[in-house]
């Protein structure tokens, strides 16, 4: 699982970064840089391999906390 996930979160850190530093509008594909990264942490924690998955979770909560950052001042937006 790692060689097929390993470049989904690359591509995925690819265009959420992009987004992030742009400030790009809000929509669902946001959140498509969690999956992978949440796969993984998941993974890697299976295979024993837990300082991996510490560091991946870190990333994962990063990503979700740009993710509800973006979402809430979208909503804030919109009103």
């Amino acid at each position: 699982m790692f060689t097929i996930g390993v470049p989904c979160v690359l591509f995925g850190m690819y265009c959420f970064y992009q987004a992030v530093f742009t400030w790009a509008p809000y929509g669902p594909g946001w959140w498509g840089s969690t999956f992978p990264v949440g796969t993984l942490c998941l993974g890697s924690w299976n295979q024993g391999w837990h300082a991996l998955s510490f560091g991946l979770l870190l990333l994962l909560l990063f990503h979700w906390c740009a993710c509800a950052l973006r979402f809430g001042t979208w909503q804030r937006e919109r009103v």
